[in-house]
């Protein structure tokens, strides 16, 4: 929903405003502070308080290569920390790793792209600009209310700082983005345009309940926003500060409420230092921690050998223990020179309904594959699996994206990690997640089961230097054949 997608459609409603205003021009005169009072309704005061904390977002993609023709991508966003963390939608940002914001009093500051996590079109941006910036509370979109008012403000066509309302007119609706199918999308009657994408949906507290994502341009009045419970549920994937910033710290928080601890990895720094689970985090290094994600957002920059001073709330009383970061363990990519182009795949008989414990069967028979795809014999058949295994060559160190879409349920593992896990009865969806990759040669298994009916299998990915595409073929490495045999 950026302003170059979608067509210009801007229509006048003068001659339906002039009778009121020349209403407010005939009314008696009344004294001046009475009159303010009256225009400063609750919506009038929740766009004042709201406002400072949204931004319109400029960012330019590269130039067409045969013109040479510029084009920016406008959209939104909302200040989320004082530091100058802005959410915004994968989609708007998806050209370029820097652009601009334009501040509600107008001033311009350069930003760029601390994280993205395309499967949830989300995104984030760090201002280049002295801080404290004037942020948005994240609400919860668990309980909403149909017909709850709610407001959008946003950059529309480009006309920045333009308001909008109206009411939550669906809950728990599917619809599709530029980037794909997202789920959990909450439905507004609030008129939105391009431009808004990335945008805040506010409530009548002041709190963000969603983030706009797009809209139906065969209706009127049907947009959508993902829920933020769904960016607050995303969020440790968003940020993956760990895996982007190359520290290891083993500590996993609530993030839909206070940041309480969820989960400790054995043997790590969080837990060599006595954390436990079920504290709840008050503080990093001295600065409040109010919920899960803001502890997150503590994490940004954090180097490998960095000491944090962690307080936490455990049983009525106040802990502080300190814990130094380790470097973020990478897989060392594969160093030997006996591989050749493909995959290998077993196929295996059986009737599931989730992925099985493939070490316990055996395959009926085994191909080369190409690609990561379904191998031919299958086109036809039910009740089956497939395994596939090999390696997968990463061309450059950085953050990659993995899509995984089946019907019915599959899994992938890079290294000794299960990566992506989209097991179950299903039509084909995708699932998705990201992982922290040095260059070279990495073990891949992808393991798939087909009940019944259609069945699909695909790969897909993003990278440093490139775009989401098919993961081609000439990436994927299998150890060679001897004589007619495997090794």
């Amino acid at each position: 929903m950026t302003a170059s997608s979608l067509p210009r459609r801007l229509a006048t409603r003068a001659a339906l405003l002039l009778p009121c205003i020349a209403w407010t021009q005939a009314a008696p005169a009344q004294d001046g502070f009475e009159v303010q009072a009256l225009r400063r309704t609750p919506l009038v005061r929740l766009i004042a308080r709201s406002g400072p904390a949204v931004v319109s977002v400029r960012m330019p993609r590269p130039a067409e290569p045969t013109t040479g023709a510029a084009i920016v991508d406008q959209g939104s966003g909302s200040i989320i920390h004082a530091s100058g963390i802005v959410l915004t939608n994968d989609h708007v940002v998806q050209w370029n790793t820097h652009g601009e914001v334009e501040l509600s009093d107008g001033r311009r500051v350069p930003c760029e792209v601390l994280a993205r996590y395309p499967p949830e079109d989300l995104a984030l941006l760090r201002l280049s600009a002295g801080a404290p910036f004037p942020t948005l509370a994240l609400g919860r979109s668990h309980d909403l209310l149909l017909g709850e008012p709610v407001l959008v403000i946003g950059n529309p066509n480009g006309l920045v700082n333009s308001v909008s309302s109206g009411i939550v007119s669906g809950v728990g609706r599917a619809t599709t983005s530029p980037i794909g199918l997202l789920s959990s999308m909450i439905q507004t009657t609030a008129p939105v345009n391009g431009g808004n994408s990335g945008g805040p949906l506010i409530n009548a507290l002041g709190e963000q309940i969603g983030v706009l994502a797009t809209k139906d341009l065969a209706a009127d009045n049907i947009a959508f926003a993902i829920g933020i419970d769904r960016v607050r549920e995303s969020f440790p994937r968003l940020l993956s500060a760990e895996e982007r910033f190359g520290f290891r710290l083993g500590l996993a928080v609530d993030t839909l409420t206070d940041a309480r601890v969820a989960a400790l990895e054995p043997d790590s720094p969080a837990q060599r230092a006595g954390l436990q689970v079920g504290d709840r985090v008050t503080a990093v290094d001295g600065q409040a921690v109010r919920d899960g994600v803001e502890f997150l957002l503590a994490l940004i920059d954090r180097r490998a050998r960095d000491v944090l001073r962690v307080a936490v709330e455990r049983d009525g009383a106040t802990i502080t223990r300190e814990l130094e970061l380790e470097p973020f363990p990478l897989a060392e990519p594969y160093r030997g020179d006996d591989l050749e182009p493909g995959l290998d795949c077993e196929v295996f008989e059986g009737d599931w309904s989730a992925l099985p414990d493939f070490e316990g069967l055996e395959p009926v028979r085994t191909e080369t594959l190409g690609s990561a795809q379904l191998p031919a014999s299958t086109s036809s058949a039910d009740r089956f699996a497939v395994r596939l295994r090999g390696y997968l060559e990463a061309q450059a160190d950085g953050i990659y994206y993995f899509w995984l879409g089946s019907d019915d349920g599959s899994r992938m593992r890079i290294g000794s990690r299960w990566l992506v896990d989209n097991d179950g009865l299903h039509a084909h969806r995708e699932a998705a997640n990201l992982v922290r990759l040095r260059a070279g040669l990495h073990a891949i298994e992808i393991q798939m089961f087909e009940a019944g009916g259609d069945a699909s299998l695909g790969l897909a990915w993003l990278g440093p230097g490139f775009g989401k595409q098919t993961v081609p073929g000439s990436a994927f490495f299998r150890p060679k054949r001897e004589a007619g045999r495997d090794r």
